[in-house]
C-alpha cells in the first residue's frame, strides 16, 4: 500500500512512546511511502475518541497505525469496526498479546512491512452488551480483580511480571462471586467462578492457550468456564492450560457457539454488579451482567501470511 495516508495513533500513559520512538516510527513509514498524521492521546477511551473525529474530518486517510499495546489496539478496532478503513499494528505495549498471537512482527520496520493491501484481512470481533468489542477476550473472575487494583507505576517498573504478582495477589485475597453463563436456545446453563469469552487461542502468554482452538477468523467465540475454586484447583488448571489438557477436565466447560451468551451473577443478594468488573483485552472496562455475541468480519486488519485453517469461515 504505497503512496497512502496513514493516521497514526499513540498514547503516553504508559510512557513508552517516547518523542524519539514516535520520531523513528513516522521516519520509517515515511520511508516506506506512507504520509502520516500522528495523534497522542493520555487516558482510556481518548484514542477511540480521536479516531472518530479524525475520520469524520479527514476523509483522505486510508488506514490507521496502532502504535501501543492491546488496550490502545481495542480502542482502535473499537473506532474502526465496519468502517471498512485497515487497522496496521506496531506493537509497542506491555505484553503485546495479540501481536504475538498473530505472529505480528515485534520490530518496527518489519511491522511496518506488512502494510500494504495484499494482507488486509477480514476478522471478527467479540461484542459486549451491544456497545463494546474486543478484539481478544473478555473475561470475569480473579484477573478481572486483579487488572482492576494494578498500580501504574508499578506495571511500568515490573512491566509483564507485575500482571503475575497482581493476579497471585487477587487469587489469594479475593473469591469471586460464582455467575450462571446461558447459551441463546440452550436450556442447560454453566456455572461457575472464573469464565472467559475469546476470539483467541492465548491468554496472555503464548504458550498458555487457555481456549486452544479459537479463530478471529470461524464466526464463533469460545467460552471456557472453570467451575470450582480452591488453590489445589487453581494450580491445577494453570498446570492443565500450559499442557492444552484442562478443555477434558470435568470441572471445567469448553465450547464454540455462534450464538449470543449470557453471563449474570447467580446469586443478586446484597451484590453490586457494577463492583464485578469485566477485563477486556487487559483492561477493565465493563461489568456484570454481559451480552456477548461474534461480530462476524468486522474489522480489516494487516496480518502476516495465510494459514489455511485461520482464513476460512466455518459459517
Amino acid at each position: 500500500m504505497i503512496n497512502m495516508k496513514t493516521l497514526l495513533v499513540y498514547n503516553t500513559l504508559s510512557g513508552k512512546v517516547s518523542q524519539k520512538v514516535l520520531k523513528k516510527v513516522s521516519q520509517r513509514l515515511k520511508k516506506a511511502g506512507h504520509a502520516v498524521n500522528a495523534v497522542e492521546s493520555r487516558e482510556i477511551g481518548q484514542t477511540y475518541r480521536k479516531i472518530k473525529n479524525q475520520l469524520k474530518e479527514e476523509r483522505s486517510i486510508d488506514f490507521v497505525t496502532a502504535l501501543g499495546g492491546d488496550g490502545l489496539i481495542n480502542e482502535a478496532a473499537n473506532a474502526l469496526a465496519y468502517t471498512g478503513i485497515p487497522l496496521g499494528i506496531i506493537p509497542y505495549g506491555t505484553t503485546n498479546a495479540f501481536a504475538k498471537e498473530r505472529n505480528i512482527p515485534l520490530a518496527v520496520g518489519k511491522a511496518i512491512s506488512l502494510f500494504d493491501k495484499k494482507n488486509v484481512k477480514s476478522i471478527d470481533l467479540g461484542l459486549i452488551n451491544e456497545k463494546k468489542y474486543f478484539i481478544m477476550m473478555c473475561s470475569y473472575g480473579f484477573d478481572a480483580r486483579a487488572l482492576s487494583e494494578i498500580n501504574i507505576m508499578v506495571k511500568k517498573r515490573l512491566k509483564v511480571f507485575a500482571y503475575i504478582l497482581y493476579g497471585v495477589r487477587a487469587f489469594l485475597l479475593h473469591k469471586p462471586a460464582k455467575v450462571t453463563v446461558s447459551v441463546e436456545g440452550e436450556k442447560k446453563a454453566h456455572y461457575g467462578y472464573f469464565c472467559i469469552i475469546s476470539n483467541i487461542k492465548s491468554y496472555g502468554n503464548p504458550l498458555a492457550k487457555i481456549t486452544p482452538h479459537a479463530s478471529v477468523r470461524d464466526g464463533l467465540l469460545d467460552v471456557c468456564i472453570f467451575k470450582k475454586y480452591s488453590k489445589f484447583i487453581f494450580l491445577k488448571n494453570i498446570i492443565g492450560i500450559f499442557t492444552k489438557r484442562h478443555i477434558n477436565y470435568r470441572d471445567v466447560a469448553y465450547f464454540q457457539t455462534r450464538s449470543q451468551i449470557e453471563v449474570d451473577i447467580e446469586d443478586e443478594q446484597g451484590v453490586d454488579k457494577k463492583s464485578l468488573g469485566v477485563q477486556l483485552d487487559g483492561d477493565v472496562l465493563s461489568h456484570l451482567p454481559l451480552s456477548v455475541r461474534c461480530a462476524r468480519k468486522a474489522l480489516e486488519i494487516f496480518l502476516p501470511g495465510k494459514d489455511m485453517h485461520e482464513d476460512t469461515y466455518s459459517l
